[in-house]
This record gives structure tokens, sequence and C-alpha cells, in this order.
């Protein structure tokens, strides 16, 4: 099956199966993809529109629940570090087992949606 595959990608067919040659069919292509190109007037440009949010307080809460209530308020790029002395971990692994006790942006500071957020998090006991 593979190989069948890999002659039709090729532009090999079946001659009982269509009249057109695979010089039309690549000619068809080409129409379809320059028929769907922009008017030269037409400005293609997509603008990326940053946004600023309300950074709100997260502090004493679970991690994973703090994660989720800033990425649905639109805030795009949470991380989690490790301020447990207590404990010889890496970093947090699983968030729902860990809690936040520093934020990297004050509450009430607005901050784009796409900025680094940084969550200082301790091991639950």
């Amino acid at each position: 099956m593979l190989c069948c595959i890999g002659a039709v990608a090729r532009g090999v067919t079946d001659p009982d199966a269509n009249d057109a040659s695979p010089t039309e069919t690549s000619s068809d292509a080409t129409e379809q993809r320059t028929s769907s190109e922009p008017d030269e007037d037409t400005d293609t440009t997509e603008e990326i529109e940053e946004t600023e949010l309300e950074m709100p307080t997260v502090l004493d809460k679970n991690a994973a629940v703090a994660k989720d209530e800033l990425e649905r308020l639109g805030f795009t790029n949470i991380q989690f570090g490790s301020v447990d002395e207590n404990n010889d971990t890496i970093g947090v692994v699983n968030p729902t087992n860990w809690t936040v006790v520093e934020q990297s942006h004050e509450p009430g500071e607005m901050v784009f949606s796409d900025a680094v957020i940084v969550l200082g998090c301790v091991k639950n006991t």
C-alpha cells in the first residue's frame, strides 16, 4: 500500500482511472495556488496584538490552581520554580503537590499576556 501512495504522490496515475496527464494535474495545482494569493492592494501582514492584563495575587494557592487561574485570564507563559529549602527537589514536576509563595509580578501590576510569569513554590507536606 505504501508503494502505491508514493507513486501517486510522484504524479504517476493509473491511465484507466483518470484521463488527465501528470503535467495537467501539476498545472491545475499551480493555478489553485496562484488563485489563492492575495491582491497587491491587500495588506496581509498579521499584527500580533499585545494585551496587557492586570496581575492577580496567586499567593498561598495550589500551584496547579494558580496556573489555571492565570491561563483563564489570558496569560500564556507561566513557569514554576522551587523555593523550598526543606526539600532536595530539582524543580516543580507536579504542580498539584506545590503551593505558590512568591510571584514574579506584583498583584495589580499591568503585565503583557505573553510575559514570563514565574511562580515560586514550596512542596506540600
